[in-house]
């Protein structure tokens, strides 16, 4: 924390927190992860770095699927090849996923490096292997138990 990561949202926040609040950042952060949820399996995640650069080329990307619409043009049309009107009866399906999650998904799903990221309705996302279907992480943000008056917001 207190260099950040490179790269990555995390920023460094050695100047700006006293060394009390990195000791209570630090409490929190780990009070979260023993609510996590964990996969039920032992696949290692891959790093997936998605920056600034990476999104603005993103029309010329057509190996990934890095935001909404694909690409800042907001088309949502692949210019993948390998699938066409001649073909696209011969496809079956090799894996599903199971969110375990009432409703449906909340967005368009994203493809980044091999990786599938899916947001549910009730604030679940996954991170799930496309090879295989495995999920390689779930996370869920609480839901708070009591709605505020609208006098308090």
């Amino acid at each position: 924390m207190r260099n950040g990561v490179r790269g990555t949202a995390m920023p460094a926040f050695s100047v700006r927190l006293q060394p009390a609040e990195v000791q209570s950042l630090i409490e929190h952060l780990r009070m979260l992860a023993k609510d996590a949820i964990h996969p039920p399996n032992d696949l290692r995640v891959p790093r997936i770095a998605v920056g600034r650069e990476r999104l603005l080329g993103a029309e010329a990307d057509p190996n990934n699927w890095l935001m909404y619409g694909r690409d800042y043009g907001n088309q949502r049309f692949s210019p993948l090849k390998a699938i066409q009107r001649q073909n696209v009866r011969n496809l079956v399906p090799v894996w599903s996923f199971q969110t375990g999650v009432a409703d449906g998904l909340e967005a368009t799903p994203l493809y980044v490096d091999g990786v599938i990221f899916l947001s549910t309705s009730w604030n679940h996302v996954f991170a799930i292997d496309a090879r295989t279907g495995a999920e390689l992480w779930h996370y869920r943000r609480r839901l708070s138990t009591t709605l505020l008056p609208e006098s308090a917001m």
